[in-house]
């Protein structure tokens, strides 16, 4: 069991455990085991582990949490970026452009709507992995952009 729990993080192995322990339970519950005491010990066992990950689970999330806030960009950055020649020139091949049939300006217009996504979804990720050609033809347009509802839980603006 030491070996497994070094090899993972701290919140998997309590993850794996309780799967384990899931397992455990319903062979209890549904008399598969061969030998019930032993399995139910073998539960109490598995449950006091996954209880001694706990803090060490806890401070790994919170060196994770202290890493990324580390590496966020910041407003000044985010501020340079939109200010730059580079958006510039997005903004002008957008006005000019009536259709889209240089992939190059798609490309162009693609990474400047993630940078945009990410800043308006607080640098979350996940708000991009949703989106999808039907998504994007399903918007929803307003006067300040289009909702993108990526699912029934988020909505991407």
């Amino acid at each position: 069991m030491q070996t497994t729990v070094g090899r993972f993080a701290p919140g998997t192995t309590k993850s794996y455990l309780g799967s384990l322990i899931q397992f455990l339970e319903f062979m209890v519950s549904t008399h598969r085991s061969h030998d019930i005491d032993q399995t139910e010990r073998a539960i109490l066992e598995l449950k006091r582990t996954q209880k001694r990950l706990h803090r060490r689970s806890r401070e790994r999330r919170s060196e994770m949490e202290v890493k990324a806030v580390a590496n966020m960009v910041t407003p000044e950055q985010i501020v340079e970026v939109l200010n730059s020649n580079y958006v510039r020139a997005i903004n002008i091949r957008l006005s000019i452009a009536k259709t889209f049939t240089n992939v190059d300006v798609l490309r162009h217009v693609r990474n400047l709507m993630m940078f945009r996504i990410l800043i308006d979804n607080g640098q979350r990720i996940g708000a991009l992995t949703g989106i999808t050609p039907q998504v994007v033809a399903d918007a929803e347009l307003r006067e300040e952009g289009a909702i993108l509802t990526a699912n029934y839980f988020s909505k991407i603006t």
